[in-house]
């Protein structure tokens, strides 16, 4: 049986982003991106795990910034992507996997290999839980993303 340790250590050994520093974005969301990302870059970075959390990233930001224009900014300022993530903690099963799957499609448009999401539950979410789980990865399968 294969683990999700065993996939992520065969992913680490294949990867050049390995033994480089990163920062989560969500960290600079009160702030613009590009500028977020100037900060990051200049203060010695090597990537950035993109947050849709981040409100220049948000899916239902009608301004959000396009994949390009992310491509752009991050060649600008010297940046590798290590991942795309959205936690929702709060937010209702519906929600959450609509701006999901816009982040798997944003992996796959920027081609970056890892999603990352997060859940608050408790018992009476459990079954949503699985169901929202089962149905993301189906989908990050289909678009190659881990």
């Amino acid at each position: 049986m294969v683990t999700l340790s065993d996939v992520i250590f065969a992913m680490s050994k294949k990867s050049d982003i390995k033994n480089k520093i990163g920062f989560r974005l969500s960290g600079f969301k009160n702030r613009d991106l590009k500028d977020s990302l100037k900060s990051l870059s200049k203060i010695g970075y090597d990537g950035v795990e993109l947050c849709l959390e981040h409100p220049d990233l948000h899916p239902d930001n009608q301004a959000r910034h396009t994949a390009e224009q992310i491509r752009d900014s991050l060649t600008q300022m010297d940046l590798e992507i290590s991942a795309v993530s959205f936690h929702g903690k709060r937010m209702d099963w519906e929600d959450k996997a609509r701006i999901c799957r816009y982040g798997i499609e944003l992996c796959d448009s920027l081609n970056v290999k890892v999603f990352i999401t997060g859940s608050h539950i408790d018992l009476t979410s459990f079954n949503n839980m699985i169901h929202f789980t089962r149905d993301m990865c189906l989908l990050a399968a289909n678009s190659n993303v881990l």
